[in-house]
């Protein structure tokens, strides 16, 4: 994957495309085995799903297309339909750039199952579902969940992902972004927040001692915010009003990159390797602002 130029990003169109999800079994922590195949069995390169760990979606044969269901009309890709919120956020909305430069919309967005065992299905998870209504994306959505064939298939190259060369999105997947959630504050802005990770549980790792960080930052005039107690329009508003922002690395930041104004101060703290570097420069290279 390095070898592909991310500054010009390409649009595939694949006639007769081959969808084959995960199956039982075949998960492996956040990758799956699951790919796109062209008619004569051929891998879509651009239907590549990378992250800082490689590959999500694992190679697996292609299906004989001959006893497949056919699925009609002209669909958009847009790879693993994830469950959680940051996933879903960052690699589930990777293709959605494409839709800006199609000169008719497709008939729909289809997501590869995350997972295995369900029925191919209307709509998505229930995190992705609320992010596509957030963008204004108001088409069709297919989970896929049992080999297909696609009559037009729209494969865009991914716009986002946590690999490298991809954490803060190429020009176009920006340009998506900001236009849809950027914009000026609305009402009386909260000025200084702290987005706190102390209320999502013992599964979801914070800081240690990130109480006594609350309080200090507390005594200073900010506000402590627990994003998933807000509709993700409310939060994207309050991001808007910002002028600093403080906050662990992890999915909340990732969202406030994207709609955070060029005048806000960004403070990222670590809690893991690799991450809090990107997220520093994705802010800037997504907002505009200092972080």
């Amino acid at each position: 994957m390095a070898s592909r130029d991310w500054a010009e990003p390409s649009v595939r169109t694949v006639q007769n495309a081959i969808l084959r999800p995960c199956r039982q079994g075949e998960q492996r922590g956040l990758a799956q085995v699951s790919r796109v195949f062209t008619p004569d069995g051929e891998a879509v390169a651009e239907a590549a799903i990378t992250a800082r760990i490689g590959r999500l979606d694992l190679p697996c044969a292609a299906p004989d297309p001959a006893p497949l269901p056919v699925r009609r009309g002209c669909w958009l890709y847009g790879g693993i339909g994830f469950h959680h919120f940051g996933h879903a956020l960052i690699f589930s909305t990777s293709r959605l750039w494409a839709l800006d430069g199609l000169t008719r919309p497709p008939d729909g967005i289809l997501f590869l199952d995350r997972g295995a065992g369900a029925e191919t299905r209307a709509g998505t998870t229930r995190n992705l579902a609320a992010i596509l209504a957030l963008l204004g994306i108001d088409l069709p959505v297919v989970t896929v969940a049992r080999d297909e064939r696609v009559e037009e298939l729209i494969v865009p190259d991914e716009g986002i992902s946590t690999a490298p060369a991809l954490f803060s999105g190429t020009e176009a997947y920006r340009r998506f972004i900001r236009s849809r959630l950027s914009g000026p504050a609305e009402g009386t802005p909260v000025r200084d927040l702290y987005l706190s990770r102390t209320a999502l549980g013992a599964f979801r790792p914070g800081l240690l001692f990130e109480d006594r960080i609350e309080a200090q930052l507390r005594e200073e005039g900010y506000t402590i915010l627990h994003p998933q107690d807000l509709p993700l329009a409310e939060q994207v508003r309050t991001y808007r009003g910002a002028r600093r922002i403080v906050g662990v690395d992890g999915s909340a930041l990732h969202l406030a990159a994207f709609a955070a104004p060029a005048t806000a101060r960004v403070a990222v703290l670590g809690r893991r390797p690799y991450f809090p570097e990107r997220l520093a420069r994705q802010v800037t290279d997504l907002a505009g602002c200092a972080a």
